[in-house]
C-alpha cells in the first residue's frame, strides 16, 4: 500500500484513539470494501461475509488501543478479518450453495459465447475453494486473489513464511485435485 495511505491510516488511528469516532468511521469507509471482499472470498456466502465483516470492524474498534503500529493498519485489519472469518466458519456449518458473480474474481471481459462457460468455471472454482481447509483457503485468498506477498500473508495469518507458502501450495494442490475430479465427473455424465 502506498506510504501516504499508510500515513493517513496511522493518523486516523491516533485520532480514533483520542476518542474521535469520526476518525474510526473514516477508516471504516476507506476499508469496508476490502474487509467485505476478503470475507466473501474466504466464506463464500454474502450473508456470512456481512456478519464476519461486521465482527471484524467490532474487533478492530475494541482492539484499536492494542494496535502497536509495527505493521500497517491494513495488515492488522486483514489479520482481524481473516480471523473473524475463520472463527465464523468454525462456528457455522459449511454453506451448501455459493452465490457467485464474475466481479468476485475480477475476470477479464469475455465474449458472449464463452461467458456461460466461464461462469460455470468460476462457480466450480468458488465451490472447490469452499471445500478446502480454512487455513489453506485463507492463504490462497490473501496470496493469489488479494495479491499480497508471502511476508504479508504470513504476518496476517500469524504463521512463519514457510507455513504460509506451504498452505498456499497445499491449497493450490487441493484445488487442482478437486477441479480435476469435477471435470472427470462431468465428462462421465456426458
Amino acid at each position: 500500500m502506498h506510504t501516504m495511505e499508510n500515513m493517513l491510516d496511522s493518523w486516523l488511528v491516533v485520532e480514533a484513539r483520542k476518542g474521535k469516532p469520526e476518525a474510526f468511521a473514516r477508516l471504516v469507509r476507506r476499508h469496508s470494501d476490502l474487509v467485505y471482499r476478503v470475507a466473501l472470498r474466504v466464506l463464500g456466502d454474502e450473508e456470512e461475509a456481512r456478519d464476519a465483516s461486521q465482527e471484524a470492524w467490532i474487533r478492530a474498534w475494541r482492539g484499536l488501543d492494542r494496535f502497536q503500529g509495527e505493521s500497517a493498519f491494513i495488515t492488522w485489519l486483514y489479520r482481524i478479518t481473516v480471523n473473524a472469518c475463520l472463527n465464523h466458519r468454525r462456528d457455522k456449518r459449511p454453506v451448501e450453495h455459493v452465490e457467485l458473480c464474475e466481479e468476485t474474481l475480477h475476470l477479464p471481459d469475455l465474449s458472449a459465447q464463452s461467458e456461460i462457460s466461464n461462469r460455470e468455471m468460476v462457480a466450480q472454482v468458488e465451490l472447490c475453494l469452499q471445500e478446502i481447509r480454512a487455513e489453506h483457503r485463507a492463504a490462497l485468498v490473501l496470496r493469489l486473489i488479494e495479491g499480497l506477498g508471502y511476508p504479508e500473508t504470513a504476518d496476517i495469518l500469524e504463521v512463519p513464511q514457510a507455513t504460509a507458502r506451504a498452505w498456499v501450495s497445499r491449497g493450490r494442490a487441493e484445488m487442482i485435485r478437486k477441479l480435476t475430479r469435477e471435470r472427470v465427473a462431468q465428462s462421465v455424465e456426458l
